[in-house]
């Protein structure tokens, strides 16, 4: 046992701290408002159509209408890797139209809101051509399951300031 904690002591460290971080947003996803992070602070977005990179509220409910008139926001998850290039979009996120509708008509204290934001969730890639898939589903587990960079380094989300 010792002979492996030895070896492999930096990755296991790695990966507690990982699964720690991925469990703590898991935990706290549910209790967001919609769109995103705790709290009514700002959130990063793109419109999948043109790229264009913006900031909002994190009260919004995406996808959002982009300046073509057409429901193209999404909200971008961006997380640091700790390789000195900066905040890199990880995964994109929206919910769908059911999901969508259902949130805008019920106020957010209804008891029923967190049940449907985690129904409705989706999520992928934001490498175009990447397909949205449910973020409750194991490919969606798989896309939000952001792991270390190239130098081991814990993943932080990065938000607005």
């Amino acid at each position: 046992m010792r002979r492996v904690i030895n070896k492999y002591g930096a990755w296991i460290i790695v990966t507690v701290v990982v699964v720690a971080l991925l469990l703590t947003w898991h935990s706290l996803r549910g209790t967001k408002p919609p769109g995103g992070q705790v709290g009514a602070g700002l959130l990063y977005y793109v419109d999948e159509e043109t790229g264009q990179e913006s900031v909002g509220k994190s009260d919004a409910i995406p996808p959002l209408v982009g300046k073509n008139g057409s429901a193209t926001v999404v909200q971008a998850f961006k997380f640091d890797f700790g390789d000195g290039t900066g905040a890199k979009t990880a995964f994109l996120f929206k919910y769908s139209p059911a999901a969508q509708a259902q949130l805008a008509s019920l106020s957010p204290e209804d008891p029923h809101r967190k049940e449907v934001q985690q129904a409705g969730g989706m999520v992928r890639l934001p490498e175009k051509g990447s397909q949205w898939v449910p973020e409750s589903s194991p490919e969606g587990r798989q896309i939000t399951d952001v792991h270390a960079g190239a130098k081991g380094a814990a993943p932080q989300a990065v938000l607005p300031r």
